[in-house]
């Protein structure tokens, strides 16, 4: 009797210490994940609605990051469109040169590229007329969350952006990533940082001369700006400097132009999905959180992200497509007064109803084309 209540006290003293443990455990990684969240969350300063439906939109923006001149201009924008019941997801690429109306305090007509938006969001003072709605709009992110809104018909719920360092800090704490590359081909355009005013040994004088032949060959006037890039077609393991100049080239004669560029991007973002998948929960993906925080910002709220993490890791089960919206399909290019290349609707500049009819069309007829999805 005496060694029953002996064990029973062991026993009570051990449940203590283990609840103890897991206690402090479950404090840490939660305390962990609010320091991390604390950081990229933007809309502290704002009401958002929470979101408690089954079919939402994300948009994710990629941009240059550092210190020069257009730091937050956006060179990826993709939606992803997720519909929880019929398990459906459609990963939607925006060029960059699509030109669209920026809502404006007088009324005047203000048309920009779309990359700059989120870049005009973050620096109001430099637009005074542009119609931002600083009580209900979080900084940068929800002017281009409306414009999106009009392009595609969709509601954009919330958004992610990530700069270029933290995109290869993704990569390289993945462990590298395996992509399928679709064509060979070479881009002898890259361009290198730091570079963009170099002479590259010219002296200045020559200068009028070099301008006229970069015209037609940047990289024979001034090749010190660029490097030449080289991928093979079939599988090929990535790290994140090499990642991000697969997903950045677009001067390609094989596989160039932003529409090449952005099925290089839809392509990647399905294979860093298919590694995460891998890796199998969320508690492993701390590390790898914690070191891109300084590198994100979203306004998808900690409850939601729970949500979403939940879906995401159910991947497997959903159907998935690829769109890029180009000129095979609802755009046309065209030059705005002022003599930039951009491309508008083919219905019309600020007619987006062919783009959502294309869209619709393609949401309501799911095809299984994602190679995340595992056999069976």
């Amino acid at each position: 009797m005496y060694t029953s209540r002996t064990g029973n006290r062991l026993l009570s003293k051990t449940a203590i210490v283990l609840a103890i443990c897991i206690g402090m455990l479950v404090y840490f990684v939660f305390s962990r994940v609010v320091k991390i969240y604390s950081k990229v969350y933007t809309s502290n300063t704002v009401t958002q609605v929470p979101l408690k439906k089954t079919e939402y939109s994300i948009a994710l923006l990629g941009y240059g990051g550092g210190v020069h001149e257009g730091t937050f201009l956006t060179d990826s924008i993709m939606i992803v469109h997720v519909n929880t019941l019929e398990k459906s997801a459609q990963l939607i690429s925006i060029p960059r040169d699509l030109w669209v109306k920026v809502p404006t305090k007088s009324k005047k007509p203000y048309y920009s590229k779309i990359n700059s938006v989120y870049q005009m969001g973050l620096y109001t003072k430099n637009y005074p007329d542009v119609a931002f709605a600083p009580k209900v709009e979080q900084p940068g992110a929800q002017l281009v969350k409306r414009i999106l809104s009009s392009v595609t018909g969709f509601s954009i719920d919330r958004y992610v952006a990530i700069d270029f360092d933290g995109f290869t800090k993704v990569v390289d704490l993945l462990g590298g990533i395996d992509v399928n590359v679709a064509v060979t081909f070479d881009d002898y355009e890259y361009p290198v940082d730091g570079k963009e005013t170099d002479l590259c040994g010219k002296q200045p004088e020559d200068l009028p001369e070099l301008e006229k032949i970069a015209t037609e060959s940047p990289e024979l006037a001034f090749p010190c700006r660029y490097e030449h890039l080289h991928f093979d077609k079939g599988l090929t393991t990535m790290n994140g400097e090499t990642a991000l100049k697969f997903v950045r080239s677009r001067h390609s004669l094989q596989d160039g132009s932003d529409f090449g560029r952005s099925a290089r991007q839809q392509l990647f973002m399905e294979a860093v999905a298919k590694k995460a998948l891998a890796i199998g929960s969320v508690p492993k993906l701390l590390p790898l959180l914690d070191e891109v925080s300084n590198h994100v910002k979203t306004d998808i709220a900690l409850t939601e992200m729970q949500k979403f993490g939940k879906e995401f890791f159910s991947m497997r089960d959903y159907s998935t497509q690829r769109v890029v919206l180009s000129l095979d399909n609802v755009l046309k290019d065209t030059y705005s007064d002022d003599g930039q290349y951009i491309l508008v609707p083919r219905s019309g500049m600020n007619t987006w109803s062919g783009v959502h009819s294309f869209i619709n069309k393609v949401v309501e007829t799911p095809i299984v084309t994602s190679e995340i999805k595992s056999k069976k």
